[in-house]
């Protein structure tokens, strides 16, 4: 028995196929008979499944277990080649006021605006993840300085802190942002985004609408 092969079908497609290959004899003559069982429907299913687990379902963002994943990937990296990475956690200010009083449909659709600013203009090796309710964390991997991070930093918040239209509601909403350092502030995920949300911590404290 053979698992996990390919085959090319009449029509030229290569599909991932189950192989069982048994010998019989039809007239004291033995034959070899093959069976195989297509098995694009059951990696279609598992890919899914995957990616149900790696994502947040209102955003489309990597959830907590993808972030991690990379982030320990990013981590290594760095300790390798002795670079520096950045971690940024990210709190809508003032949203609560916005999902009690305008409703959780309008605050969804905020948060599904939000996720879109703040991809853009992220580089192809960045991650931007929701955690959950208005947490997102950024991870920025090879930085130059700190400097380059506030400068992201300061960006993220201007563009965030513009207009947004939702239905007939035009909200105004700010973000604080929270920076932790690797090596400086941690060397593991865990230790990085407790110090980042230390940071955004701090943030809010002084009034929101900054970074720390």
């Amino acid at each position: 028995r053979i698992t996990d092969t390919y085959y090319r079908r009449p029509d030229g497609k290569i599909i991932e196929v189950d192989m069982a290959a048994s010998l019989i004899y039809l007239d004291q003559r033995p034959l070899c008979v093959v069976n195989l069982h297509d098995l694009s429907e059951r990696r279609a299913h598992e890919q899914a499944v995957r990616k149900l687990a790696q994502q947040d379902q209102l955003t489309g963002l990597p959830n907590r277990v993808l972030l991690f994943d990379r982030l320990r990937q990013a981590i290594a990296v760095a300790g390798r080649y002795d670079r520096q990475l950045a971690l940024m956690a990210i709190n809508l200010d003032r949203f609560k006021q916005i999902n009690n009083s305008l409703g959780h449909t309008v605050g969804d659709s905020l948060l599904r605006e939000v996720a879109e600013r703040l991809q853009q203009g992220m580089r192809g090796s960045d991650t931007v993840s929701r955690l959950g309710a208005d947490e997102f964390v950024v991870l920025l991997p090879e930085i130059s300085s700190a400097r380059d991070v506030a400068m992201i930093a300061e960006k993220l918040i201007s563009n965030i802190s513009h207009p947004y239209q939702i239905g007939s509601e035009e909200l105004v909403i700010a973000p604080s942002v929270g920076i932790s350092l690797y090596p400086t502030d941690g060397t593991t995920p865990e230790t990085l985004l407790r110090n980042a949300d230390a940071a955004l911590y701090d943030a809010k404290e002084s009034g929101g609408r900054s970074y720390k």
